[in-house]
């Protein structure tokens, strides 16, 4: 899957929704997205914390 540049915010989401609907592991979902690990245990606690506005990137200012 091929997300556009600047696009983390889905990307994000769509690691979360992999790994909430059980079609992978952590570690699964890091290697097929090429992030780390603790990036994807990041995203899922941002998700829960705060939906998906936890998942997107805030510009500072």
């Amino acid at each position: 899957m091929r997300f556009m540049k600047g696009d983390e915010g889905s990307k994000r989401m769509g690691i979360v929704q992999l790994y909430e609907s059980g079609k992978g592991t952590q570690e699964d979902i890091a290697k097929a997205f090429g992030v780390n690990v603790k990036s994807v245990y990041n995203y899922i606690n941002a998700y829960k914390g705060n939906g998906i506005k936890g998942l997107v990137s805030q510009a500072s200012g």
